[in-house]
């Protein structure tokens, strides 16, 4: 593949044990969707840059060292996930279920409501 081109979905489909990879000639870019990878490695890859994922499953996975500066997140379940030496600058959380959510070993729910207080 040359440097700088986006892989063909069926080279990149190669690369992953099942998905569903929708061209979209209007915008000249594809859609994955079902994607399900199972104990495969991918590193130092541009392959997925810019994509949109919908209906996945990659639970039980590790991210390490990855950027997903200005990316969205709509309907994800981060149950139980772990975030450790990650930033945060910027991040904005909105209409989402915190029960449970720490930060520092501090519930968020006793933080907001230590500010909502002090707002009094």
């Amino acid at each position: 593949m040359a440097e700088g081109k986006n892989p063909s979905p069926a080279a990149f489909s190669q690369l992953i044990s099942s998905a569903d990879i929708l061209t979209c000639p209007l915008f000249l870019q594809w859609v994955i969707v079902n994607f399900n990878v199972k104990r495969q490695a991918m590193e130092d890859s541009k392959l997925l840059q810019g994509r949109d994922f919908h209906r996945m499953d990659l639970a039980d996975s590790n991210f390490n060292e990855i950027n997903l500066r200005a990316s969205k997140f709509f309907s994800v379940d981060l149950e139980a996930c772990r975030f450790a030496n990650c930033s945060f600058k910027n991040v904005t959380i909105e209409s989402t279920d915190i029960t449970g959510m720490k930060i520092n070993d501090i519930p968020v729910s006793e933080l907001l409501r230590i500010y909502q207080e002090s707002k009094k």
